[in-house]
């Protein structure tokens, strides 16, 4: 198994080393300006939470980034005294965000309540152990990071041996070996592309449409050139010719297979409990693909049966236009939603699953982004710090490995498979 190689390896790594490691970075805030809102709203809206342990997305607070706040030390207070935590306000367990209880005998006046906030909150850190070429060992620590660390750069001739991850408020690290000794799998799917593979040889354009959720619409890449949608445009382009590549994306926030297939029926308005997302199939008919590459995390929270009725139907619609499709399985996402804190786990998301069998049943083209998120662990990478919103929005390098599986999926070699940091 993946996860047990460290384990048997650790006198790789003398001890003195380690105990070199230093916390986690914690730090105070007291009596910051906060606008308690009602109940009601969005966990993971970042006006809910303290200020700092909002995600940064192109200059923007984003989503809450859970396990950064230490719940027990938050203390709300206004002028007229301390408020108290289950009659006055509640916090949200998994995100750590604030709002006006509804259990009832609060003292503050009802609606949004001005209140003076303190809490102790913590970044995360990848530091790294590497050998010279004398064989003498050395400790880099990297730079702190809310969500989403990167392991420090090392000067040349430093062998990195491993990454050490130092999680919110950890006292001591977590050691990942940078280990490339397993073979990588990235399948070329072609066999499975009759249309894209008569485009190709004919030298005609082939049409792509990338369709799904926020991820296929950049969220959290750093620019929309870095989003995984535009880095396999420019990539195809350099393989096959930029005037034989038409790529378009077909994205909304949010959304979901039955979005898209259903808009405003409980299937898709279950998913949020909020009014239907503005998600038009035919946006993506209408341009008359070749291929559609599907992205939806989203639908790891449909049930069973939805997801299976979806995409048959799905496989029918494309069926009827003439298009190749290419299922994407769903990057990873924060532990509490992959269902395991184990760093080394293999997907056990029934979505990706399911994805997996309706693919080879169907013998569509799989672009397997999950096994590539499986893969991490042994490149000395903790999977979480590729998270910018430390739950379901990849980093730039996220979205740099769904460019690669894919590019590998259509028979194009990718510039990097990953390569550990």
């Amino acid at each position: 198994m993946t996860g047990q190689h460290s384990e048997s390896r650790l006198d790789r790594l003398p001890m003195a080393l380690i105990n070199e490691i230093e916390p986690a970075p914690v730090d105070q805030v007291l009596d910051e300006d906060h606008l308690l809102a009602p109940a009601g709203v969005p966990g993971w809206r970042p006006e809910k939470g303290p200020a700092r342990i909002r995600s940064s997305w192109r200059g923007s607070d984003g989503a809450l980034v859970p396990g950064a706040l230490d719940q027990a030390s938050v203390i709300i207070r206004t002028d007229a005294g301390r408020l108290v935590d289950g009659r006055d306000y509640t916090i949200d367990p998994f995100w750590g965000s604030l709002e006006r209880s509804t259990a009832g005998g609060s003292e503050v006046a009802a609606g949004p309540a001005r209140v003076r906030l303190s809490y102790r909150w913590s970044r995360r850190r990848v530091d790294s152990v590497s050998q010279d070429r004398d064989g003498r060992w050395h400790v880099w620590q990297g730079a702190e990071h809310l969500a989403a660390p990167t392991p420090p750069e090392l000067p040349e001739h430093q062998r990195r041996v491993a990454n050490v991850f130092v999680d919110h408020f950890a006292r001591t690290g977590r050691i990942l070996y940078c280990d490339r000794s397993r073979p990588r799998r990235h399948l070329d799917q072609r066999e499975r592309l009759a249309r894209v593979r008569t485009k190709i040889s004919s030298g005609r354009p082939v049409r792509i449409v990338c369709w799904g959720d926020s991820v296929t619409a950049g969220g959290d890449a750093s620019s929309p050139a870095a989003a995984f949608p535009a880095l396999l445009g420019r990539r195809l382009g350099e393989a096959w010719g930029e005037d034989r590549v038409e790529l378009h994306t077909v994205a909304v926030d949010g959304s979901s297979t039955s979005d898209w297939l259903d808009p405003g029926t409980a299937a898709a308005a279950g998913l949020r409990g909020s009014a239907p997302l503005p998600a038009d199939l035919d946006a993506v008919l209408g341009l008359e693909p070749d291929l559609v590459i599907s992205e939806f995390v989203n639908d790891a929270w449909l049930a069973a049966d939805v997801r299976q009725r979806n995409h048959e139907r799905l496989l029918e619609l494309f069926r009827t236009i003439g298009a190749d499709w290419m299922i994407t399985t769903p990057h990873f996402t924060a532990g509490a939603w992959m269902g395991t804190a184990r760093l080394d786990a293999p997907d056990g998301r029934p979505l990706t699953r399911f994805l997996r069998a309706f693919a080879s049943r169907h013998r569509l083209a799989l672009a397997d982004v999950s096994r590539r998120w499986e893969a991490l662990y042994d490149d000395g990478l903790p999977y979480p710090t590729l998270l910018n919103n430390g739950v379901n929005h990849p980093d730039d390098r996220g979205h740099a490995l769904a460019a690669d599986v894919i590019t590998a999926a259509l028979g194009v070699v990718p510039h990097s498979l990953g390569e550990p940091a």
